[in-house]
């Protein structure tokens, strides 16, 4: 599966840039268009107060297929407010909001399928809050939360059959008290004691 940034990157390749200037000389419109004649990107450019052009208003980016792959909006430069992504087959790959240029609040991203694949808060671009992983099926492989960017309090990962596999809780990013693993059908096959982020002997 290609990743949105190696996608945008080999398709660049294969497209070529036309610039439409507007009749104000401080905005210009960009569109990069595929070989076959569709849109690509298309995007506004402004001058900020130090001259320099800066994207502002809508973003859009699409497949050669005519399918929508980006939708967000800047504000001088900088990414804010909700942002989607999608992937070629149409279906959602990630959805959220921007902040000053960073992730802020939920974000939820699917697989291919459309499936959910994970669901995290985020605030000013790090983890913060809580944290849903999911196996491709659709069942919960990993909870948890994250406080400034560090685990804090309990984590659990679950077997694919949906029993818990293992729990234990962390301060600022360290492992703390006990820890234990189980096996698919819920029985405990182990159990160790953390401190400060190492086992206590």
């Amino acid at each position: 599966m290609k990743t949105l940034k190696t996608s945008c990157m080999l398709s660049l390749f294969a497209a070529f840039l036309i610039f439409s200037f507007s009749a104000c000389s401080k905005n210009k419109k960009i569109e990069y268009k595929y070989s076959n004649g569709k849109l690509q990107e298309q995007y506004v450019c402004v001058k900020d107060a130090y001259g320099n052009m800066v994207k502002n208003g809508v973003y859009q980016s699409w497949y050669d297929n005519g399918q929508m792959m980006l939708t967000c909006a800047y504000v001088n430069g900088l990414r804010e407010g909700p942002f989607t992504e999608w992937y070629n087959n149409g279906n959602k790959k990630v959805e959220g909001a921007y902040k000053g240029d960073k992730r802020d609040g939920v974000v939820a991203e699917w697989f291919e399928d459309g499936k959910k694949k994970s669901e995290r808060g985020y605030a000013a671009g790090i983890f913060h809050g809580k944290t849903l992983e999911y196996y491709p099926e659709g069942k919960i492989w990993q909870e948890g939360e994250y406080a400034n960017g560090k685990e804090s309090g309990v984590f659990i990962e679950y077997w694919e059959n949906g029993s818990k596999k293992a729990e234990g809780s962390y301060v600022n990013g360290k492992a703390e008290g006990v820890f234990i693993q189980y096996g698919e059908t819920g029985a405990k096959i182990s159990e160790a004691e953390f401190k400060d982020g190492k086992r206590a002997k």
